[in-house]
């Protein structure tokens, strides 16, 4: 029962370091917080917010030691990722509080109830009643659920100019650089922490698109990685160089790629979404990495599924699994994903968002979802050098259409 506020709570630790001091105002107590991994991280925020530094997520996870214990480390760094995924909002803050303290306050109550008894002491019916009276008070309290009270919404909205504000003097990046100037006109919200999803058939250019917008970042100066788990690092090479051929000597090819740094993790051959995404904060701590490509949703694979689990059920959580990092990370993630064989029966081949195979859960996990189409591949009598980026939704953005030039699978460009 504890457990839901507790990581409410700690999300909203690691989202703004001044949420500590609000429940620390509200009487927080380390001990009111479950035992484990949650008081054990709960701690070292509270500790790093006295040393005036943080807390925050890059902060905490620096704390793992991955060489000494690795398995808890990568449970540890799931929970953070999980708890930055469902942060609470500052206004909730004394209804997490108190929530805790009731809870430690009723186990304090049960422990009493039983001592009275093992004793045989008459006044442990008392007791009983008192248990009783606490656990319709803790449901009361509880019952509103762990949203938190209603706020004005001006009140939210001075909260987000000032943590604008604190970003732009940080000197966050509010978006990733997009030199296909249609689609970043389009997908106007790509930046730290966005989750984005890029759907579509076999054979319209997913990689490739994916590939161009990581060395976009690139070249940007933000540093960039593509997991790979449909296409092995020779292929992908092998494609990096067909587009780049056409137009530089190897030599140049070699230097100029040699700068941008882009990272490639090659294909696992048990692709668990655990061990995927602990190699990609190895990536993040060590190289800065800040955007990263999954291809593609379908090819991986969770660990913690139940005997006989569905696919779709695997799937969406594994995408809660990816949009949990880069909310805790706050980087950007790119997710490729299949779409199924029902586009083939319409009339309108254009995608659209329940076309996406085995994986609902994606549509609620993902910031945009963009979706590529080539009229081309249908007809041939269609133009066969453009291709369509639509993007179906976009949070915090408008939705619509970007054209841009295709080159028989090995690049796509606006004149380069």
């Amino acid at each position: 029962m504890s457990e839901i506020p507790a990581r409410a709570l700690i999300g909203a630790f690691l989202a703004r370091p001044e949420n500590v001091d609000l429940a620390l105002g509200e009487g927080l107590a380390l001990d009111d917080i479950p035992v484990g991994i949650m008081r054990e991280v709960a701690r070292w925020c509270l500790e790093d917010r006295a040393n005036g530094f943080g807390p925050d997520a890059a902060t905490i996870l620096g704390r793992l030691d991955y060489e000494g214990d690795e398995r808890r480390a990568q449970t540890i760094a799931a929970f953070v990722d999980w708890s930055c995924n469902e942060a609470g909002s500052r206004f909730g803050i004394p209804r997490y509080v108190a929530s805790l303290r009731g809870t430690r306050r009723l186990a304090r109550l049960r422990q009493l109830s039983a001592d009275l008894r093992g004793e045989g002491i008459d006044t442990a019916e008392d007791a009983d009643d008192v248990l009783a009276a606490a656990l319709d008070e803790l449901a009361a309290m509880q019952a509103g659920g762990s949203a938190g009270e209603a706020v004005l919404m001006v009140d939210a909205m001075a909260d987000a100019y000032a943590e604008s504000r604190r970003r732009a003097e940080a000197g966050a990046a509010r978006t990733f650089p997009l030199y296909l100037r249609s689609l970043g006109h389009e997908l106007t919200t790509f930046g730290p922490g966005h989750y984005g999803v890029i759907a579509a058939r076999p054979s319209m250019g997913k990689t490739t698109l994916a590939m161009q917008i990581l060395r976009d970042c690139t070249l940007g100066g933000v540093p960039a990685a593509f997991v790979s788990q449909e296409s092995t690092i020779p292929e992908l090479a092998r494609r990096t160089i067909t587009y780049e051929s056409g137009w530089q000597r190897e030599d140049d090819v070699l230097t100029h790629w040699a700068k941008l740094g882009l990272r490639v993790l090659p294909p696992r051959p048990r692709p668990y979404i655990e061990d995927v995404l602990a190699d990609c904060r190895t990536l993040a701590d060590r190289y800065g990495v800040k955007v990263f490509a999954f291809d593609y949703l379908q090819k991986f694979g969770s660990k913690g599924g139940r005997r006989g689990e569905r696919e779709d059920q695997m799937l969406t959580r594994v995408s809660a699994q990816v949009c949990a990092f880069a909310k805790s990370r706050q980087v950007g993630v790119l997710m490729l994903a299949q779409l199924n064989r029902s586009v083939e029966s319409r009339v309108d081949k254009r995608p659209m968002m329940s076309d996406i195979r085995e994986c609902g859960g994606l549509e609620q996990d993902a910031d945009s979802i963009t979706m590529l189409y080539r009229g081309g591949y249908y007809d041939e009598d269609a133009p066969q050098d453009v291709a369509e980026a639509i993007v179906r939704k976009q949070r915090d953005g408008g939705t619509g259409t970007a054209f841009i030039e295709f080159n028989g699978g090995s690049w796509f460009g606006e004149g380069r």
